[in-house]
């Protein structure tokens, strides 16, 4: 594992934080569902990162479920101006199954004989 994969994890786990956690900004989206492909990149992002700095795929995956669910959830209770959405859970799934398969690496060419 290189240092450079593990600078652009923490670099994706900030960069959700600060999107997913952060007041929402006033005014109307850029455009129609502009969250939700959002959503999908900071998920794509966190679940490709992950791998790169060889985390499970099962923990990975568990653990970008439950950090879906619980953004969601702040967002919704403790966040001024934010609402929870489960639309946005999906969209988030979205983005991690696209990162994790992203991620896969192919295997090995055989030799030649």
């Amino acid at each position: 594992m290189r240092w450079a994969d593990r600078g652009l994890f923490v670099a994706a786990l900030a960069g959700s934080a600060f999107v997913l956690l952060w007041p929402s900004a006033p005014g109307p989206p850029l455009f129609p569902y502009a969250d939700k492909l959002v959503h999908v990149l900071v998920f794509l992002a966190l679940a490709w990162t992950g791998r790169r700095v060889a985390l499970p795929v099962r923990p990975l995956a568990v653990g970008l479920l439950a950090y879906a669910v619980a953004s969601e959830v702040i967002q919704h209770s403790l966040l001024p101006g934010r609402s929870g959405d489960w639309t946005d859970v999906v969209a988030d799934l979205v983005g991690a199954t696209a990162g994790l398969v992203l991620a896969r690496r192919p295997a090995p060419a055989g030799r030649a004989r």
